[in-house]
């Protein structure tokens, strides 16, 4: 970092933080006020609820300005600086306040650039630290210029390791040659096995809806309070539409260039197109191995992994990528190279959730039914013309979640190994998580009267991780399989 010792994050980190609220804002104000006047004909009998709301703009307008000065203002008091051992943050706003995070602390010292960041010239450096916390508390973005951003990620590497072997590994990192880089076919799978048909559902009703309010704004004609009121929909129908459609889009795009890389200890991974990002994975801060399938992927015999490491995971796409969907064997051959400590658990057949839960469940299932059946009740005494579309909809909601129910039963289950514990939730699509009993931090297990008769419990297992990772969902098993966790914990293989 030579002698910039103390330094600011590069100013557009406040573009970036408030420019997604000056959108939103906008957007909203504008769809209120086309709702407002369908006729904009007759300005003089308007003028009153005009002037409402340009005292409502100039009021939204003032908050706007108060937002960016605040913004600034904290950008502009916030030093950040490398003192010893330690990286300091120091606020001087209204209450002066400092926090420091230890070398010896941090997990992940990863590089990331979106697309604004590139046109800029900009990286930001995610810093992740060994914590159950959440993000805000204990975990560090840093925005700086590109160069600067290589400087300080090296810097940092050399602190956390023995200074004179970092520095030929930092030497080394330009040189790498990567173990795993896909083609633009296997993103193209990616992303068709990797679909969301949720999502998929809500474009066709989105393009739907869209022609249906075309074709009644023909039918009306095409006055101006018209089209603005069906472009103020619009707007809503657009953001549900182009929601879903990232959501589907995303594995062909967040993960497009894919690389990855084992040397020694370390995990390598590089991916992105709008949003470029560069992992550098200690191996022994991973806490657990994922394999993915949506429902289409399981129909494919199709699996993309994940992996679970300390600190990463607070942020929802925040994710550690470690190859896209394939088959079995090829999945085995990326383990292979990338974590051989997984491999042989591929090989494990596990266990689906005992018959007796079908006993359990019905504590639940006939609490829904009681309080579906008076709803059901209700609905039809008080909207008696609509009673064949209540009872419709009822029978239609019993069989959607008796349906989720036997797909919950042929997808779960469990299968303790010797060194792995192998849990598999999900409904119609499946996950799977490998957890080395060394790395749980503790279990959670509960049972209630039906579910004590029958000897099975359920449970989560707490992993060090990030807080959408760091609790794992164990389905019901047979009572007798827990004295061997415990004796596993213990033994820490």
């Amino acid at each position: 970092m030579g002698e910039k010792t103390r330094f600011r994050n590069h100013i557009s980190i406040v573009i970036e933080q408030i420019g997604g609220f000056l959108l939103a804002a906008l957007v909203t104000f504008f769809s209120t006020v086309v709702g407002e006047f369908e006729d904009f004909s007759n300005f003089s009998a308007a003028s009153k609820d005009l002037r409402v709301y340009l005292l409502i703009s100039l009021g939204i307008f003032l908050i706007l300005l108060i937002v960016i000065f605040l913004d600034l203002r904290r950008w502009y008091k916030t030093y950040i600086s490398i003192q010893g051992n330690t990286i300091v943050i120091e606020k001087e706003t209204l209450n002066h306040k400092k926090n420091t995070i230890g070398i010896q602390n941090i997990s992940n010292v990863n590089m990331e650039r979106n697309l604004f960041e590139r046109l800029i010239g900009t990286s930001k450096i995610k810093i992740d630290t060994n914590t159950l916390s959440t993000a805000d508390q204990t975990d560090l973005k840093i925005v700086l210029k590109k160069d600067d951003a290589v400087r300080f990620q090296k810097h940092i590497l050399m602190l956390m390791k023995d200074a004179k072997d970092q520095e030929s590994e930092a030497e080394k990192e330009t040189e790498i040659q990567f173990d795993i880089e896909t083609s633009l076919e296997d993103m193209i799978k990616n992303g068709l096995f990797g679909m969301n048909l949720f999502s998929f559902l809500i474009i066709l009703g989105g393009i739907t809806m869209m022609i249906t309010q075309i074709m009644t704004m023909m039918e009306s004609g095409f006055g101006i309070g018209g089209v603005l009121k069906t472009l103020a929909q619009g707007i809503v129908l657009v953001a549900i539409f182009f929601s879903a459609l990232w959501d589907i889009l995303k594995n062909y795009i967040m993960y497009y260039g894919f690389k990855a890389a084992r040397r020694k200890d370390t995990l390598y991974i590089q991916y992105g197109l709008l949003k470029k990002v560069s992992y550098q994975i200690p191996v022994d801060k991973i806490q657990a191995f994922k394999m993915n399938q949506t429902v289409i992927a399981r129909i494919g015999h199709r699996y993309m992994a994940e992996i679970i490491n300390v600190g990463m995971g607070d942020e929802q796409n925040e994710k550690s990528f470690l190859f896209p969907y394939c088959k079995m064997d090829q999945a085995k051959a990326y383990l292979e190279k990338l974590l051989p400590e997984f491999k042989e658990s591929l090989n494990i057949e596990t266990e689906r959730q005992p018959a007796s839960v079908w006993i359990v469940w019905l504590l639940p299932l006939t609490g829904f039914g009681i309080i579906l059946g008076a709803a059901t009740w209700i609905g039809c005494h008080l909207f008696e013309d609509y009673t064949s579309w209540i009872i419709a909809a009822a029978v239609l909601l019993t069989i959607c979640v008796i349906w989720f129910m036997i797909c919950s039963y042929k997808t779960k289950g469990i299968k303790m190994t010797d060194d792995t514990v192998i849990l598999i939730s999900g409904f119609m699509g499946r996950k799977y998580c490998f957890i080395k009993y060394g790395k749980i931090q503790y279990v959670e297990l509960s049972q209630n009267f039906l579910a004590s008769r029958y000897k099975i419990q359920k449970g989560k297992v707490y992993l060090l991780a990030g807080a959408s990772e760091n609790a794992q969902t164990i389905p019901y098993y047979r009572l007798k399989l827990t004295e061997g966790l415990k004796d596993r914990m213990l033994k820490r293989v």
